[in-house]
């Protein structure tokens, strides 16, 4: 079974503490902003190599498979509270119908990789 899509983004996703620790104001719209640069990059580089994405419309109900490639490995809480703007931006991309229980199932996976080879794979399976 193959997924629907896949997404590679070149960099690790972040660690809860980035935005949730902070007294910087504004940091989470900082973050989520910078990984929705990096995700529409990451989709139009997709749609280049696969044209029907372009016509992709969201299931009601998927599966999400995240994979980071790091260096540093991150304690389970920070791994996933840091893909909160990572699947913000999917939302935002309309590349998933919602965020809640019903609509997305999460699997995540981390992966030791060497400095300069970080990054984040996405897959959503139907």
């Amino acid at each position: 079974m193959t997924p629907l899509w896949t997404l590679e983004v070149p960099e690790a996703s972040p660690s809860l503490n980035r935005f949730a620790n902070t007294r910087r104001p504004y940091a989470y719209q900082q973050v989520r902003n910078e990984w929705r640069g990096y995700l529409t990059s990451a989709w139009w580089e997709a749609k280049g190599q696969w044209p029907m994405l372009a016509r992709l419309t969201p299931p009601r109900r998927a599966r999400l498979t995240v994979t980071r490639f790091s260096p540093r490995t991150l304690d389970h809480d920070n791994l996933v509270g840091g893909l909160k703007p990572v699947i913000d931006g999917l939302r935002w991309l309309q590349l998933i119908h919602d965020d809640d229980a019903d609509s997305l199932a999460l699997d995540v996976k981390t992966e030791h990789a060497k400095h300069g080879k970080t990054r984040l794979v996405l897959e959503v399976w139907n």
